[in-house]
């Protein structure tokens, strides 16, 4: 529309993926130990072209008290790295497998 401050003529309008889905289990494993698992699927998108991805990111906590908790936290765990979003500025940037570390403290 004119004036809409679309810089890309509607470029992007409808470069959705045709499905996306995610599963999410999350169990404890005992008092002390809690485990998640996330699947997700994107299917490719159209225009600026980006094939489909599955991947899964994990999480294992060990709560220590009410107050402390540590995680090892997996992302991306099935490719080394995959594109999620392109754009005409950026088309190769990748999002990589990832481990992190996270201590939580709680007042």
């Amino acid at each position: 529309d004119p004036g809409s401050g679309d810089f890309q003529n509607g470029f992007y309008e409808a470069n959705d993926p045709r499905h996306v889905a995610s599963l999410t289990a999350r169990v404890d494993l005992s008092s002390q130990w809690e485990f998640d698992v996330t699947f997700r699927h994107t299917s490719r998108l159209p225009n600026p072209k980006m094939n489909a991805f599955t991947t899964a990111d994990a999480r294992l906590a060990w709560v220590l008290n009410k107050t402390w908790e540590v995680a090892l936290i997996g992302r991306n765990l099935l490719d080394p790295r995959h594109p999620e979003f392109t754009t005409a500025n950026h088309p190769n940037d990748e999002v990589g497998r990832s481990v992190t570390f996270k201590a939580t403290c709680r007042f």
